[in-house]
């Protein structure tokens, strides 16, 4: 059986990301965000072998969601707390919803700190925002579905990140870097 493939979440780049859509895309909700975030850890996932965020994938009714990253959305959308409120509450202070809108719209608050990035990771955000950027939900929720980590994926469950590779053209060598590296987490995770 092969092992899960899980990558560390990464708060600072989820953080600056989030800044960074609040500043280029339009009509900021979180379906949106979710979508984009997905399809910048896919892209990156292909050429590099990691994802960006470092957030783990469910697949849900309107796609693949960044499971935590959507917690702390809805924490900031709902006003509490509860899913992670240390994280919750720095997001808060510079990631905000706009009240004038039927849907819950973000913005960005702060400039994003791009050096939490590397310039593989700079291209690969907004080659994304300049692909998808100006799609709408629904066009997001169409383009997602068509993936076989949503279409192969079992619902309301982790999506397994080598569903991210199937019918898409990639180097096995970007997937075997993949697989290598959660083996040296796994060992890791057993010597603490």
């Amino acid at each position: 059986m092969e092992k899960h493939i899980k990558f560390k979440f990464n708060f600072e780049k989820v953080k600056n990301l989030l800044l960074i859509l609040g500043q280029e895309v339009d009509g900021l909700d979180t379906l949106k965000i979710v979508k984009l975030l997905y399809l910048i850890d896919k892209k990156h996932l292909l050429k590099y072998g990691e994802i960006i965020t470092g957030d783990e994938y469910y697949k849900l009714e309107y796609g693949p969601v960044p499971t935590t990253t959507y917690d702390l959305l809805r924490d900031i959308r709902d006003n509490r707390n509860m899913a992670y409120p240390e994280l919750s509450s720095l997001l808060k202070k510079i990631f905000k919803p706009l009240t004038n809108s039927p849907v819950t719209v973000f913005c960005a608050e702060s400039n994003p700190d791009l050096e939490v990035f590397s310039q593989n990771e700079i291209n690969t955000i907004y080659s994304i925002i300049a692909e998808f950027g100006k799609c709408s939900g629904g066009n997001l929720i169409d383009i997602t579905h068509k993936d076989a980590a949503w279409n192969e994926g079992i619902g309301n469950n982790p999506i397994d990140f080598r569903l991210f590779f199937s019918g898409e053209s990639y180097s096995p060598a970007v997937l075997q870097k993949m697989e290598d590296e959660q083996e040296n987490r796994d060992f890791l995770d057993q010597l603490k």
